[in-house]
């Protein structure tokens, strides 16, 4: 296991979770934040894009929630059950969001006296490139959408408590333009506990929908995290 007190983590094909010493222990929680960003129409179609990024972020929250994690799971897909970031009116989505994040500011708070770390985990899976990735209105209209920022989600984020072990996983073409906008600003403000960040590919490369002839970069990832690698007994480390 890879241990450092700031970690970033470019990956590519396979994906595998970094941790720092930092553990969450009560009275520190363990948190987590996956999005999908949903596509314009056409298609809204099992095997579509959308309807993939969906599917990825269901088994990201899924798997997550069975390590202890609470959370908040978003998507932009027609189909979806779960809530969506609206399209103005009252409020942009990348507005939203931004409030999400931030409704996190009290129960990240650091307790006194208490050496533990929080761990929140955000998950996106969308379409974008190296600036930022985009979230579509859910009714899929072509020029509904937003596109949010890597330097504005790194933002965001250093409004949280430093005692915060932060993982961030990107599932998004060009995604890799994520660490060189956030990592250092993030790991200056994290670096109690340690950030990890992680993309499905570098500045340049597309990334696989997760259609037939293809895994996505997430389902590789939970292949990893769902086996015991090194044979140490632990599954996902």
């Amino acid at each position: 296991m890879i241990r450092a007190k700031c970690c970033i983590l470019l990956v590519l094909l396979f994906l595998a979770l970094v941790s720092s010493d930092c553990q969450a222990e009560p009275p520190c929680g363990k948190f987590f934040i996956a999005i999908d960003g949903g596509e314009a129409t056409p298609p809204f179609y099992k095997g579509a894009a959308a309807d993939n990024f969906a599917r990825d972020a269901d088994s990201i929250a899924q798997w997550l929630e069975s390590k202890g994690y609470e959370g908040e799971r978003r998507s932009q897909w027609k189909s979806s059950k779960h809530p969506s970031f609206t399209f103005p009116p009252p409020d942009p989505n990348k507005k939203e969001l931004q409030k999400l994040i931030l409704s996190y500011k009290d129960k990240l708070q650091c307790p006194t006296g208490a050496q533990c770390c929080h761990e929140l985990f955000i998950y996106i899976r969308a379409h974008g490139d190296d600036d930022g990735f985009v979230l579509y209105n859910r009714t899929g209209a072509k020029y509904d959408l937003e596109v949010v920022m890597y330097s504005e989600l790194a933002e965001w984020l250093l409004e949280l408590p430093p005692c915060v072990k932060l993982t961030i996983l990107i599932d998004s073409c060009k995604s890799g333009g994520a660490i060189y906008k956030m990592a250092l600003p993030l790991c200056k403000r994290f670096k109690q506990c340690g950030v990890t960040i992680m993309t499905a590919s570098d500045v340049s490369s597309t990334t696989s929908d997760g259609n037939l002839t293809e895994n996505s970069a997430t389902e590789d990832f939970m292949e990893g995290a769902t086996e015991d690698n090194d044979g140490d007994g632990d599954k996902g480390d």
